[in-house]
C-alpha cells in the first residue's frame, strides 16, 4: 500500500492540478510538497480536505492507495453483499473462509465477525436448521436492534438478517428500517434496490396477516422499480401483487418481463411459491 503523500501526488499529477490549487484553503504549498514527499504526515482533517480538492471520495482514495485493489476487509464486505442467494453454499462458504482468515489477525473486528455469523446462519437455514440459524443471528441482532440510525453498511447487514425473525418482529421493525434507508438514498443510490427488495419480501412474508400493508408495500415497490429501471424487481413486485389480488393481466405482464430479461427460472420459482 502506498503512502498518503505518494497517492495525493499521483492523483494530483494525473489530473494536471497544481500544488497551489490543491493546497489552497488547507495548507500552504510548501507543506503540501512535504506531505507528497512523505516528510510530513497530514492530520486526518487536512487529508480529507486535500482529497476533496482532488474530487475523489475517501473510499476511492484508499482504493487507489491500495494499487487499485480492495483491502481484505473491503473485499469480504463486497463479496458478502454480492451474494445472489442465501442458499448459494459455495459462495457463502468462500466468504466464511475469508472471514476466518481475516479474524486470525483482527479477532475483534465487529463487522467481519457479524458477516461470519450471518453466513453461518445462512448455511444452517439452507439445511432447514432454523433454530440454529436464529440462535447465531440473535447475537448480531442484539447489537443492532437498539441502534437509533444505522450506517449504510449496517442497513445492508440488517436487510440480510431481518427475515430470520418472527413475523411480529419483522412487521414492527420494517417501517423503521425503511425510514433509515430513505435518509441515505441521496448518498447511495444502490439503496433503492435494497428498499424495493425489502418492500417485496416484507409484503410476501406478512401477506397472510396484514393484507393491506402487503398490497401497499408491493405498489410502492412497483413505483420505485419503474423509477430506477429495475425490471427484474418490477416483474417480481407485479407478479406478487397480481397473484395476491387475482389480477390475471398483471400476472401476465410480469411473466412477459421475466421472459424478456431471460429470467424464466425466477418466474417458475415464484409461480410455484405463490400460485400453488
Amino acid at each position: 500500500m502506498q503512502t498518503y503523500g505518494y497517492t495525493l501526488k499521483k492523483i494530483r499529477k494525473n489530473k494536471s492540478l497544481s500544488q497551489e490549487y490543491v493546497s489552497a484553503g488547507w495548507v500552504n504549498r510548501t507543506t503540501l510538497s512535504k506531505i507528497e514527499t512523505n516528510d510530513t504526515i497530514p492530520s486526518m482533517h487536512t487529508l480529507i480536505g486535500l482529497i476533496g480538492k482532488l474530487d475523489v471520495s475517501l473510499d476511492e482514495f484508499e482504493y487507489i492507495r491500495n494499487d487499485y485493489q480492495l483491502s481484505n476487509k473491503q473485499q469480504i464486505l463486497s463479496d458478502f453483499l454480492s451474494l445472489v442467494s442465501n442458499f448459494d453454499a459455495q459462495a457463502i462458504n468462500q466468504v466464511i473462509n475469508n472471514c476466518v482468515l481475516y479474524l486470525i489477525n483482527s479477532p475483534n473486528d465487529i463487522l467481519i465477525k457479524e458477516i461470519h455469523s450471518i453466513c453461518m446462519a445462512s448455511i444452517f437455514l439452507a439445511k432447514n436448521e432454523y433454530n440454529k440459524a436464529q440462535k447465531i443471528i440473535t447475537t448480531v441482532w442484539k447489537r443492532l436492534e437498539n441502534v437509533e440510525q444505522y450506517t449504510v453498511t449496517e442497513i445492508k447487514l440488517v436487510c440480510n438478517i431481518l427475515f430470520f425473525f418472527p413475523e411480529d418482529v419483522i412487521s414492527k421493525f420494517t417501517p423503521r428500517l425503511l425510514i433509515m434507508i430513505d435518509r441515505y438514498l441521496d448518498f447511495d443510490k444502490s439503496l433503492y434496490s435494497l428498499k424495493i427488495s425489502l418492500l417485496i419480501n416484507s409484503a410476501l412474508l406478512l401477506r397472510a396477516h396484514s393484507t393491506n400493508e402487503s398490497l401497499s408495500n408491493l405498489k410502492e415497490a412497483i413505483s420505485i422499480s419503474k423509477l430506477v429501471n429495475r425490471y427484474d424487481l418490477l416483474a417480481i413486485a407485479q407478479f406478487s401483487l397480481g397473484t395476491l389480488t387475482s389480477d390475471i393481466i398483471m400476472v401476465e405482464r410480469a411473466k412477459n418481463i421475466f421472459f424478456a430479461i431471460d429470467q424464466k427460472q425466477m418466474f417458475y420459482h415464484l409461480e410455484k411459491e405463490l400460485m400453488y
